[in-house]
């Protein structure tokens, strides 16, 4: 029985750890009922840590620690989709910090994945279309943002500001049509009240 107790008393801290890590990305147990076995305490334990190093990253002062803070991040958010290849959140903070080292092959991969598991996670779609603008594969970055216009207007604001910011600095790239498009886009979005960007996090 008291083995029994501290197993409860087990999953409760971990379900009340999650809920601290803040962020629309923080971990969240599914809402039917889980069986909290040792890989999945493990695989939330990871993924919180990865989730602080990711934080301590988009913080860090310079790019070294922001990178070797990204890098901890991969370590333990691998950790997590081991323990639990169905973790959505972890895939996509995976994806998040590949992009941020530069590995934009590694993160469209990671996003693909957390978009296999749960296609209308809005926060893998918004990070998959910063990775297209990066790349500047802005027909792909153009399907996300209507994708999110539908999910998450906030979120699509977010990507169409990164989109607008790719033309301002690329202007040699031909990209009458897109700017075009683009101002389309946010004159439609601002009569309809839903211009303004919202968090990533």
């Amino acid at each position: 029985m008291k083995h029994i107790a501290l197993i409860m008393m087990a999953a409760a801290a971990a379900v009340a750890a999650a809920a601290h890590a803040d962020g629309p990305g923080a971990y969240r147990p599914v809402e039917k009922p889980v069986d909290f076995a040792a890989p999945q305490l493990g695989a939330i334990e990871a993924y919180n840590e990865g989730h602080a190093a990711i934080r301590r990253a988009d913080a860090a002062a310079d790019s070294a620690r922001a990178d070797a803070d990204y890098r901890e991040a991969l370590h333990k958010l691998d950790e997590a989709v081991k323990l639990d290849p169905a973790m959505h959140e972890a895939w996509t903070y995976i994806g998040y910090a590949r992009r941020q080292l530069r590995d934009y092959d590694g993160a469209l991969r990671a996003y693909a994945q957390a978009l296999r598991i749960n296609p209308d996670y809005t926060h893998a779609i918004e990070y998959q279309g910063e990775a297209f603008v990066r790349l500047g594969r802005m027909d792909e970055a153009k399907f996300n943002y209507l994708r999110l216009y539908a999910l998450s207007p906030p979120l699509a604001a977010k990507l169409l500001a990164s989109m607008q910011q790719w033309i301002a600095t690329n202007r040699d790239a031909g990209s009458g049509e897109l700017e075009a498009w683009l101002a389309e886009r946010a004159a439609l979005a601002s009569k309809a009240g839903n211009d303004q960007p919202g968090d990533s996090w």
